[in-house]
């Protein structure tokens, strides 16, 4: 019986050793593989990318989205909200869709930019309500407001 119990020891602790070898060798493999890419990137004048591209032909065109209904509110804090309703009139479903509020003073200058965002996108002919806070804006931007803009791109 004590010879079974020393057996199955030695096997966990040999166990043990060969996933912390085996996660170890995986790091070292990943860090040198990454190094290298980015060696060979500065020699050839590429570059170097731990994500995913951006595939040029699925970011949206100007009519993908469609916003109507929008309008401003004063927030009880003095902050302003954008409201709207936005319907996606492409062809595809897209993941993480952005609406944005640019800002504008008298002069048509732009002053700041908001957002809000629909983690899980907008099937086709899909219409929704949004509303964007500006919480982080400014005081002394918030009186210099005339006039703002809303657009959405899909990424």
């Amino acid at each position: 019986m004590e010879f079974v119990l020393s057996f199955l020891r030695r096997l966990g602790v040999g166990f043990i050793y060969g996933v912390g070898f085996t996660i170890g060798g995986t790091v070292v493999v990943a860090v040198l593989g990454l190094a290298g890419a980015t060696w060979w990137a500065t020699k050839t004048g590429g570059s170097v990318s731990a994500t995913a591209p951006i595939d040029r032909d699925s970011q949206t065109r100007p009519e993908t989205f469609v916003i109507t209904d929008t309008s401003v509110v004063r927030n009880s804090w003095g902050g302003l909200s954008f409201l709207g309703t936005i319907e996606n009139k492409g062809d595809a479903t897209n993941h993480y869709v952005n609406v944005y509020s640019d800002l504008f003073d008298k002069g048509g200058k732009f002053i700041y930019q908001c957002k809000t965002q629909f983690n899980e996108g907008l099937r086709k002919a899909e219409k929704a309500n949004f509303m964007i806070e500006c919480h982080s804006m400014p005081k002394e931007l918030v009186g210099g407001y005339d006039s703002f803009k809303v657009y959405a791109r899909a990424y």
